[in-house]
């Protein structure tokens, strides 16, 4: 059963849409840009804590 948020989200509100199906185009939204380099900089972050941890 989905949760009654999912309905209410525009995104998510048809069937899933695979990235490289006939007629669909393959774009980044900033959500996902934004989300990427906060992923990317927590581990480059949790990286460096574990190898130079006195500087931290």
């Amino acid at each position: 059963m989905k949760s009654p948020l999912f309905a209410l989200h525009p995104r998510t509100a048809g069937p899933p849409v695979r990235c490289h199906a006939v007629g669909k185009s393959c774009e980044l939204s900033v959500d996902n840009v934004v989300g990427l380099a906060v992923a990317v900089a927590l581990v480059g972050y949790l990286v460096l804590a574990l190898i130079y941890p006195e500087k931290f």
